[in-house]
């Protein structure tokens, strides 16, 4: 306040410095916000190796594993409309990638349903990296995860799986 009891306005200066840190906090909020993960890129590895058809579970483990997947399926993207979700294959120590990134679940469900054929083994390295490069090349200001539904107690796999796993958590793959 001055001596006449009105408020003094500061110096232009003054003016600015509050203006550009107003706005670098506002920028700051609004970065917060997008990395939030609202928009999740899922890939779901599902082993169909020669494990699947123990009949432990009724009428075998790749049943349940498969009427389980197309819930999970349902329920993502009741869950999050803006996602995208995609489904590796892995079995006779190979990776198949059945459907890339997408938000339709009926496209899911139905290549799910036309692929279920159990055999050999299973290879863990093998699905991490048929699923690395599109997760890798997905935008940061979402979420990149790996599903892995194993039904096998071990996997067969070419190389290092420590690698493999080093190289998705380089990409930041959850």
């Amino acid at each position: 306040e001055d001596e006449e009891g009105l408020l003094r306005t500061q110096d232009r200066n003054a003016l600015m410095n509050q203006r550009v840190k107003r706005q670098r906090l506002l920028s700051a909020v609004h970065r917060a916000r997008i990395r939030r993960g609202m928009i999740r890129h899922l890939y779901i590895v599902l082993d169909l190796s020669r494990a699947t058809l123990v009949t432990d579970m009724r009428p075998s483990r790749l049943t349940v594993l498969s009427n389980l997947t197309q819930m999970f399926i349902r329920e993502f993207f009741d869950q999050n409309p803006l996602s995208q979700l995609g489904l590796i294959l892995a079995r006779n120590g190979i990776a198949e990638r059945i459907t890339e990134l997408s938000g339709s679940p009926e496209t899911h469900i139905a290549a799910l349903k036309q692929a279920l054929e159990a055999g050999g083994d299973v290879s863990l390295e093998n699905a991490l990296t048929a699923a690395l490069p599109p997760l890798a090349s997905s935008p940061l200001y979402g979420t990149r995860e790996c599903l892995v539904l194993l039904a096998a107690l071990t996997s067969c796999d070419p190389g290092d799986i420590f690698k493999a796993i080093a190289r998705c958590v380089r990409a930041k793959v959850r």
